[in-house]
């Protein structure tokens, strides 16, 4: 098998991306640095912007979530697609801040953590639907949380500007 390159040429919404992934569908998601999200089912792009309901068009993390949805980090908000409709949460909603910079689904498929810039660590709790935030004044070793990972044990590792928290 070869390699392929697909670009705006084929219906990708920018060829400058920032995030992708594989859904358990096979249809690939491909975020882009401002014009919104691209939706790949191996044979055509359908874009999704600010004006279908993401929160914004510069997509910084993309990730399953809760109850079979699709989580989409942006730089103004977090969104959530079931698959038919777009559900958008900003600091209106409980999130720390609008900057998503990484999203991870907790091992007991109920939570989904949010890293943030600057708003440090929040979890979504699907079966209350409610956000809530942690902080460096919580012991995160900064509020700019970069990555996330969950080993077997569910202990959360939060990778942030000044080192790793566990």
């Amino acid at each position: 098998a070869g390699v392929t390159n697909l670009t705006t040429r084929n219906g990708l919404a920018d060829n400058l991306t920032s995030c992708v992934w594989v859904d358990d569908s096979d249809v690939v998601w491909v975020g882009t640095s401002g014009r919104g999200v691209s939706r790949y089912d191996r044979s055509t792009f359908r874009t999704f912007t600010r004006a279908d309901g993401l929160a914004g068009n510069y997509v910084t993390a993309i990730n399953a979530g809760p109850q079979g949805s699709l989580w989409f980090g942006t730089m103004t908000g977090l969104s959530r697609w079931d698959g038919r409709r777009w559900q958008s949460f900003t600091r209106a909603e409980g999130l720390p801040t609008d900057h998503i910079t990484a999203l991870l689904p907790d091992r007991s498929g109920k939570r989904l953590w949010i890293g943030t810039a600057g708003g440090g660590l929040a979890v979504y709790d699907a079966e209350l639907n409610v956000i809530q935030a942690s902080t460096w004044h919580d012991g995160l070793s900064r509020d700019t949380v970069n990555a996330l990972a969950q080993d077997p044990d569910g202990t959360l590792w939060i990778g942030t500007d000044e080192g790793l928290t566990h």
